[in-house]
C-alpha cells in the first residue's frame, strides 16, 4: 500500500522553502509582509500567520485553472506530482505565493500548506493534516488534548496533532484507550468503501444531538453508537465532514494501512474459529459407495460420441443411458459438465471430439484434477453451477450491465452471465456511476473481481486439502468457510484499491463486513448445493448425504495448478496469513493410480481407468455394449 513520506510536517515546510532561490524567498516574504526570508524564519511566519496567508491567497488567485491545480496539489500533498507543460505556468504562479515547489516538471506541496488551503475546498478530505485544517478551534483543541500536544498557534497545533497521528504505534494507543475494541469496526467499514462513506452507512443517527435516522432504533443501540462515534472522533480516527443526510464519515489515510493489517488479523482469527468449529462438527458416518472415476465416464462418453458421428447433448445422454446402469439424470449432469469443460460444441448441435477432450481422458489423475479445478477457480466452467454465485457475492448489477454493454461478455467468467444484486444493496455501488468509468478502468475492475473469485476458490480448496480424509462435514459449515475465505480475499484486495491516494478502483462485490448476512448466506447455500451436485460429485470429489446436510470430500485431490498470475510462494504466504499457522503449505503431490492392464487375447472388455488412446487401439472400432462404472464392455 503506497504511503506518503512521513517527515515532521514543520521540517517538510522548511524543506519546501529551502528549495527556493534566495530571491524567490525574498519575494514570497514581501507578498505576506514577513520580516525575514530565511527558510526556517519563513516557515515560522507561515505557522504563526495562518489567517493572513489564507487572505493573501484568496486575494491573489483569480484563475479557475489555478484553483483546480491548488485542489489537486492539496489532494497529493507531500508527494511528487509530474505536471504537463501547459500546467507548469500555473504552478509557477503558485510557487510565487510560496504554496508549492517546482523543479522542472515535478511539483510538491508541503502538508502544512495543504492544511492552510483545505478550507477553500470543503468536503475534500484525504489525509489527517488536511482534515485538521478544516476543523473549528474547539474541535482542534479537543484533538490536541487527546494527543497531548502543547497548545500554540492554530497551524502549530495542526502540525503537532498531525505528527502524533502519523507516529509509530498511534493506532495501538487508540486501541488501548477505546472503551471497546469492537468500536474499530466503524472505521473498518469505512475502509471498505475506500476510506470514506456516508455517515449513515455506519451509524444509525445523524448527529450527537440524538436525531435518529434508523426507524424504531432501540435506545440502547442508539446510545452505544453515539458513544462509539464520540470516542472515535475524539482521537481523530474518524472525521465527520458536512452536515445533514449527505454528511460523510472519513478515515484519515494515515490509519488505512494499520487498520487494514488489524482487519486481516481479525479475519484470520475468525477463520481459525470457523475451521475449529468444522473440526468439532465433522463425523465418521456409515461408509458410502466410492465415487465413479470421472475419467472413466468421460472415456465412455467419448467412445460413444466417436461411434455416433453426429449427435447432440440430449442424444449422447440417451445413448449412454442405454448402455449403462446409470439413468438420464446421472448422465445429464455429467455430459453438461463435459461439454463445457472440453468445449465439445453447443448442446443442441452436433458434438465433436476435440484435442482438449482427448487430453482430459488421457491425463494422469493428478493432472486431470489440476486442470479441471484450475478452470473452476478461474470461472471458466459450466454455467449450471454458477447461477446463484453472482447474488451470493453481491455482484453489483449496474456495474455488470455496464461491463456487458461496453466490454462484452465474450470470454468473461461464467459467473458474470448471471444477474447480480441491486447496487444500493451491495458494495459501494450507489457512490459510483459505472457510466462515468472509462473502459480501461472498467476492465481493470473486472480483472480484480476475477482474481478475487479465483483466489477465494483456490484458498477454499487449499484449506480442504489440509483436512483429514474419511470424514463427513456439515454443508452449512462449508458454506460458512467459503464465506470467510471470500471475505478475507476481498479485504486483502482492498490493499490494491487503497494503493496510493485518490485511487478510483472499484471492487464490484459486497463488502467483507456484510458478506455473512442472511441474504448472501442463502444464496451461498444454493450455490454450494449446485456446485456439489453439478461439479464436485460428477468429478468424484464429493459425496452428498441423502438429506443433503452432510458432504464427504476426497480431500487428497483438492489440488490446483498455480494460477497464471500467482507464483507458489505468494499462494503459500496467503494461506499462512489466512490461518495464522506456522508450517509450509506445498501443493500436495498425489500418486497416480496404475492404469488398468488389459488381458492378452480378451478384447470384449477393458477397465475404464485405461487411457483413451489405449482403449481405442485395443477395441479397434468395436461399439460400446455396457458400462458399469468400472469396466467398459464391447460388442
Amino acid at each position: 500500500m503506497e504511503k506518503r513520506p512521513e517527515p515532521d510536517f514543520f521540517d517538510q515546510l522548511v524543506e519546501q522553502f529551502s528549495s527556493y532561490s534566495a530571491q524567490k524567498r525574498v519575494d514570497v516574504a514581501k507578498r505576506y509582509g514577513a520580516a525575514e526570508s530565511a527558510p526556517l524564519e519563513l516557515a515560522k511566519f507561515f505557522v504563526a500567520s495562518l489567517d493572513l496567508v489564507r487572505e493573501v491567497v484568496e486575494r491573489e488567485i483569480h484563475d479557475s485553472d489555478e484553483w483546480d491545480l491548488v485542489y489537486n496539489m492539496i489532494y497529493d500533498h507531500s508527494m511528487v506530482v509530474k505536471l504537463p507543460a501547459h500546467v507548469r505556468k500555473l504552478a509557477k504562479n503558485l510557487e510565487a505565493l510560496g504554496l508549492v515547489s517546482l523543479k522542472g516538471a515535478e511539483c510538491t506541496m508541503a502538508g502544512a500548506i495543504a492544511a492552510i488551503l483545505a478550507p477553500f475546498f470543503p468536503g475534500t478530505p484525504n489525509s489527517g493534516i488536511v482534515l485538521l485544517g478544516t476543523l473549528s478551534p474547539e474541535r482542534l483543541a479537543e484533538l490536541a488534548r487527546y494527543w497531548e500536544v502543547k497548545a500554540g498557534s492554530q497551524l502549530e497545533t495542526i502540525i503537532g496533532v498531525a505528527n502524533a497521528m502519523v507516529s509509530e504505534g498511534a493506532l495501538d494507543r487508540i486501541l488501548a484507550e477505546l472503551h471497546d475494541p469492537e468500536y474499530l469496526s466503524a472505521p473498518l467499514m469505512a475502509l471498505e468503501f475506500g476510506g470514506l462513506c456516508f455517515w449513515q452507512e455506519v451509524f444509525g443517527f445523524e448527529a450527537e444531538e440524538d436525531s435518529q435516522v434508523v426507524p424504531m432504533m432501540r435506545r440502547g443501540d442508539l446510545e452505544l453508537e453515539i458513544d462509539m462515534a464520540s470516542e472515535l472522533q475524539k482521537c481523530g480516527l474518524i472525521f465527520k465532514v458536512g452536515e445533514g443526510p449527505h454528511s460523510m464519515l472519513v478515515v484519515p489515510e494515515e490509519f488505512w494501512e494499520p487498520l487494514w493489517d488489524l482487519g486481516l488479523e481479525w479475519l484470520s482469527a475468525w477463520m481459525r474459529d470457523t475451521i475449529e468449529a468444522i473440526h468439532d462438527s465433522m463425523q465418521r458416518l456409515p461408509s458410502h459407495e466410492p465415487p465413479v472415476d470421472p475419467q472413466g465416464w468421460i472415456r465412455t462418453a467419448l467412445l460413444v460420441l466417436a461411434e455416433r458421428k453426429s449427435i447432440d447433448g440430449g442424444g449422447l445422454v440417451e445413448s449412454l443411458t442405454q448402455v449403462s446402469e446409470f439413468d438420464e439424470n446421472w448422465w445429464g449432469k455429467r455430459i453438461w459438465l463435459l461439454v463445457g469443460l472440453a468445449s465439445l460444441g453447443d448442446w443442441t448441435g452436433p458434438l465433436k471430439l476435440n484435442k482438449e477432450s482427448k487430453e482430459l481422458a488421457n491425463m494422469s489423475r493428478s493432472q486431470f484434477y489440476c486442470r479441471v479445478l484450475d478452470r473452476w477457480c478461474s470461472g471458466q466452467y459450466v454455467d449450471v453451477g454458477e447461477q446463484h454465485f453472482a447474488r451470493a457475492m453481491g455482484l453489483d448489477e449496474s456495474w455488470r450491465q455496464a461491463y456487458g454493454q461496453r466490454i462484452g461478455f465474450d470470454g468473461a467468467a461464467i459467473w458474470m452471465l448471471a444477474e447480480g444484486v441491486e447496487p444500493e444493496l451491495t458494495g459501494a455501488g450507489f457512490l459510483k456511476d459505472p457510466l462515468d468509468t472509462p473502459d480501461e478502468l472498467l476492465n481493470s475492475e473486472y480483472l480484480i473481481a476475477k482474481s478475487i473469485v479465483a483466489m477465494a476458490r483456490q484458498g477454499f480448496l487449499d484449506l480442504l486439502s489440509r483436512e483429514q480424509g474419511g470424514y463427513w462435514y456439515p454443508v452449512d459449515a462449508m458454506v460458512e468457510l467459503y464465506q470467510m475465505v471470500t471475505s478475507y480475499v476481498i479485504f486483502v484486495t482492498l490493499g490494491v484499491a487503497l494503493d496510493g491516494t485518490g485511487s478510483a478502483l472499484y471492487i464490484p462485490f459486497q463488502r467483507p463486513s456484510l458478506m455473512n448476512e442472511a441474504g448472501h448466506t442463502d444464496a451461498y447455500r444454493a450455490w454450494m448445493a449446485d456446485i456439489l451436485e453439478f461439479v464436485f460429485v460428477p468429478l468424484g470429489l464429493a459425496v452428498v448425504s441423502e438429506d443433503r446436510e452432510w458432504v464427504w470430500f476426497d480431500t487428497q485431490h483438492m489440488i490446483t495448478s498455480t494460477l497464471e498470475w500467482e507464483d507458489e510462494e505468494s499462494r503459500i504466504e496467503r494461506i499462512r496469513k489466512m490461518t495464522q499457522a506456522d508450517g509450509f503449505y506445498p501443493r500436495v503431490a498425489v500418486a497416480d493410480p496404475a492404469l488398468h492392464k488389459v488381458p492378452v487375447g480378451d478384447q470384449s472388455s477393458i477397465g475404464a481407468d485405461a487411457k483413451l488412446s489405449t482403449i481405442l487401439d485395443w477395441v479397434q472400432g468395436q461399439r460400446v455394449k455396457s458400462y458399469d462404472g468400472r469396466v467398459i464392455t464391447f460388442e
